[in-house]
């Protein structure tokens, strides 16, 4: 598959040499994929209301980090290419910033990947 490149901290795009839009594939391109997923309030994209993680749902609740994970879980596993999630953690649970660090290790369709972020919602 191929995507644009998009920087994880701004979410722009860059330009290559050429001024053409950077594209990424493979284990990168499916990296990025699954962070839009995490970025991504559930609900909020209208073409898939199912697409994303349940932020606003976890936060107004005040969640434990086992139901925060568990969300986690469930949306890496919303990727078909995520073929086993080995590992998946919640770090940190800033709710004062509205934050949340993650960690997951899963195995896929482009290989391995280990993959953390802090996440803010």
């Amino acid at each position: 598959m191929k995507s644009f490149y998009l920087d994880q901290e701004t979410g722009d795009t860059n330009l290559d040499e050429l001024h053409n839009i950077e594209e990424i594939t493979g284990k990168m391109e499916l990296e990025q994929a699954l962070w839009m997923r995490l970025k991504t309030n559930r609900g909020e994209w209208v073409f898939d209301t199912k697409f994303g993680y349940p932020w606003l749902e976890l936060f107004r609740k005040k969640a434990t980090r086992n139901e925060y994970k568990t969300a986690l879980i469930e949306t890496v596993y919303q990727e078909d290419r995520v073929q086993e999630i080995i590992t998946a953690e919640v770090r940190g649970i800033d709710r004062e910033n509205r934050k949340l660090k993650m960690y997951f290790e899963a195995k896929t369709t482009e290989g391995l990947i280990k993959s953390s972020g802090e996440v803010e919602f």
